[in-house]
């Protein structure tokens, strides 16, 4: 099949390959976080508004919590637990 010199050829190929395989993508993350912080400074600026009367008035009401949907719930059925 394949003799002593071409199996540790092929075994030192395929060693190289799979480092520059696992190199490359992380190579490819420093890059990307070298220039994030760029982002980030004109993301900053891009952002400073307040939200609009709506969002404030949305922000302003709050979900109920789940003993006072139990509460509600019970009160639409006929009352109040116990009392039946």
């Amino acid at each position: 099949m394949f003799s002593k010199k071409q199996l540790v050829q092929i075994r030192w190929m395929a060693f190289l390959g799979l480092g520059i395989a696992l190199c490359v993508p992380v190579y490819g993350q420093q890059q990307s976080d070298n220039q994030q912080p760029a982002r980030e400074q004109a993301g900053s600026s891009y952002r400073t508004t307040e939200p609009s009367d709506l969002a404030q008035q949305n922000l302003k009401h709050v979900a109920a919590s789940a003993a006072q949907r139990l509460v509600g719930r019970t009160e639409a059925v006929g009352g109040q637990r116990g009392h039946g």
